[in-house]
């Protein structure tokens, strides 16, 4: 499916997917490596963060991962009604498999490369990654659960609300900074990936429905992301911010889809897994190769080098998998599907 149900949503070739749930995870991908690629100018010394990355991180980071939570849970009643052992083994493979394999291979680089990154892991970190995830791969490791638990839940939509609406009270309770919090916080954004699937559906025919949805959704966005509120009202906001933004961009790929910008971002979307487990291997080696060769290079060149190859290098990686029939022996998935118009039942999203 490429990052991973939603990033990491399994593709099985029997199941094609709407081009426009690629284009989304097009459009999110291409924030995460962006994302990424400006975190790497932060300061290394402590020094104050310049105001320019600070609110695009806020910004970014505020709906670009909870869009791909959102983007799993529309495939998750369709693959639990498969079976519920047949869908835990199929997370195993193409959730957790990924998980260990990339945290295992990305930790052990950076152990190699020491202080040459930003942030160097010990070994303890990587003895740790059972419960406690290091770097961009908590993703993999949350939606993991939060799948199981959306599968234990499943058929009954009701106790899949309740469930939902008890983990984010336990996420109020805790915070998001726990893993298990985090699990909690995004366990209610993918429950309305499920629920909502058929709506979805149904506005991807309406071009007037997705202008007015994604209008309404960035306005929102934009309203939140400058209210000031108050520390007791934090994740309330977050939640806010996180269903504004991904319903904002799904309306926004809806209407991509069929511009001259949807191909592109659909095969982004579709090479989306390999991006999200090998951005950072690919931009912080470039950063590392700047320096050791002595070459300066101002902050907005250096973060569009870094974007640039942060996508480019594992999408090239990913099609030499495809090839060779490779995919999920390297963590990417299954594979591309065939592609075909979307249906019109919401259950074939």
């Amino acid at each position: 499916m490429g990052v991973t149900e939603a990033i990491a949503v399994t593709r099985t070739r029997a199941a094609p997917r709407a081009e426009w749930v690629d284009a989304a995870r097009g459009i999110g991908i291409l924030l995460v490596v962006y994302g990424h690629a400006l975190r790497g100018l932060l300061p290394a010394d402590g020094a104050a963060v310049p105001r320019w990355i600070g609110w695009q991180d806020a910004l970014i980071y505020a709906f670009h991962m909870p869009l791909f939570f959102l983007l799993a849970g529309l495939f998750l009643e369709r693959s639990v009604a498969k079976g519920r052992t047949r869908f835990v083994a199929d997370k195993l493979l193409t959730v957790a498999y990924p998980y260990l394999l990339w945290s295992l291979a990305d930790g052990t680089v950076k152990l190699a490369v020491g202080r040459l990154v930003h942030h160097p892991l010990a070994p303890a970190d990587l003895l740790a990654i059972a419960f406690r995830p290091i770097e961009q791969y908590w993703f993999l490791y949350c939606l993991f659960f939060v799948q199981l638990i959306a599968c234990a839940a499943l058929p009954r939509r009701a106790l899949l609300v309740a469930v939902a609406l008890a983990g984010a009270a336990v996420a109020w309770t805790i915070g998001t900074a726990p893993i298990a919090g985090r699990i909690l916080y995004f366990l209610p954004i993918t429950a309305a990936g499920t629920l909502g699937a058929g709506a979805l559906a149904r506005l991807a025919r309406s071009r007037r429905g997705q202008v007015a949805v994604a209008a309404a959704g960035w306005a929102m966005f934009a309203l939140i992301f400058l209210w000031d509120a108050p520390a007791a009202t934090g994740l309330l906001r977050l939640y806010l911010l996180a269903f504004s933004g991904a319903l904002g961009t799904v309306a926004v790929s809806m209407l991509a889809a069929e511009g001259p910008a949807g191909a592109p971002l659909a095969a982004l979307g579709r090479a989306s897994m390999a991006i999200f487990l090998a951005h950072t291997l690919f931009s912080a080696g470039l950063r590392i190769a700047l320096r050791a060769a002595g070459v300066e290079v101002g902050a907005v060149p250096l973060l569009a080098l870094t974007t640039a190859i942060g996508v480019i290098g594992p999408w090239l990686l990913w099609r030499w998998t495809v090839a060779r029939r490779l995919t999920l022996l390297a963590g990417f998935g299954r594979g591309p599907a065939r592609r075909v118009p979307e249906p019109a039942s919401p259950s074939g999203i």
